[in-house]
């Protein structure tokens, strides 16, 4: 019966280290506006934030009256879990700022993972600029 309990006992401190684990994939460090780095989408990769978030090129657009709906694709590696916003900036080829724009990004334990904006242009429009990630 001891040996019983002993085990039971033991069997607590992985159950400790997972709710530590849990907690910390629920925390997700939020944009700091006096702090923010960009990158251009096409090499921004894997950035320090959320355990492991890496950005692919994968761009989904959805053209309307008003203007795109866009989304882009990133990888959770670190399984964390909330939602972050993210900045977009639309730049011309001499690098002057078109648009600036809003994302957000809700992290899930599964299925494919979204930032989502909306520009006020046109898909013309966002393919001939350079769009760049501010995180």
């Amino acid at each position: 019966m001891w040996l019983g309990v002993i085990v039971a006992l033991l069997a607590l401190v992985p159950l400790s280290s997972q709710l530590e684990l849990d907690a910390q994939r629920a925390t997700l460090k939020q944009l700091d506006p006096q702090s923010v780095t960009y990158c251009g989408i096409a090499s921004c990769g894997n950035l320090g934030i959320a355990g492991g978030l890496e950005v692919t090129d994968e761009l989904v657009l959805e053209e309307n009256e008003f203007g795109v709906n866009a989304r882009l694709r990133v990888i959770n590696h670190g399984l964390a879990l909330g939602t972050r916003e993210f900045w977009f900036e639309l730049r011309s080829e001499a690098g002057s700022r078109v648009e600036s724009m809003r994302g957000l990004l809700t992290l899930t334990p599964k299925g494919p993972q979204y930032i989502g904006f909306f520009f006020t242009g046109s898909m013309e429009e966002l393919a001939a600029g350079k769009l760049v990630l501010g995180y």
